[in-house]
């Protein structure tokens, strides 16, 4: 390890990857150059290595064996591993310890990110026996059947699915667009041409609209009716959106 500078600049060394992971096991280096990496205060990160260094921390943040995934937060990760993190870091660059504070966080974000984009791209709106038996080859096997188990219980699914209608109402008023229960789940429920992303959606929405053309057009609009509705069609008692203002 480099010896590190109390003032100045600091620069980037050779960057090992030595993961025992299974799916992340090939070396990374950054050239040695002296560039600055570190700003004068010691807690932002600066010149031409710097987008190689982000990469750096996203590759450890992605691997499974120091940071595992199977934590519900960052905060909640065993001290251990940020310990960890935080001695690769040093121990693979001259970085000052004026600038922990901010490694950390970048790669808490990155963490996080990773961990929403695995969500998203093998779990969500998959039945829960498919996501099983497809293991990503980016995520350890054990840690895997963990988050599908916690991903698929009903109060982590729903709670996704309000946090997911935050985002939905938000936009939705904003365009001008009805905010009520139903129109909500609706536009989670289809694609920006305003179809239904599956058949299933597209049958509790037909049926819905066939229903509500029943109803006289100046009842077409209260929000209870509509829920009353929507939910005798869907089977089963819809989330309640709040609204957030």
């Amino acid at each position: 390890m480099a010896k590190i500078k109390n003032r100045g600049q600091t620069m980037l060394e050779s960057m090992r990857n030595d993961s025992t992971s299974q799916h992340d096991n090939e070396a990374e280096t950054i050239p040695q150059t002296p560039e600055a990496l570190i700003g004068r205060n010691g807690n932002t990160s600066t010149g031409p290595n710097r987008s190689q260094f982000m990469s750096y921390l996203g590759k450890l943040a992605r691997n499974g064996i120091r940071l595992p995934l199977t934590y519900v937060t960052f905060s909640q990760v065993h001290e251990d591993f940020v310990d960890y993190i935080w001695t690769e870091v040093q121990d693979n660059t001259n970085s000052s310890p004026a600038y922990k504070n901010n490694c950390l966080k970048s790669v808490a974000e990155k963490w996080r990110n990773w961990k929403n984009r695995v969500k998203s791209t093998y779990i969500s709106g998959k039945p829960k026996e498919e996501c099983l038996a497809m293991v990503p080859k980016e995520v350890e096997v054990d840690q895997w059947k963990v988050l599908v188990e916690y991903w698929s219980t009903e109060k982590v699914k729903e709670a996704a699915e309000r946090e997911q209608a935050k985002s939905s109402i938000s936009g939705m008023a904003a365009a001008g667009k009805c905010t009520d229960n139903v129109s909500v789940w609706i536009e989670m429920r289809t694609d920006a041409t305003g179809n239904p992303k599956d058949d299933a959606t597209a049958a509790i929405i037909e049926e819905f609209n066939e229903a509500l053309a029943d109803v006289p057009l100046d009842e077409q609009e209260l929000e209870e009716l509509r829920y009353r509705i929507f939910e005798d069609r869907r089977g089963m008692d819809m989330v309640v959106y709040e609204q957030w203002g």
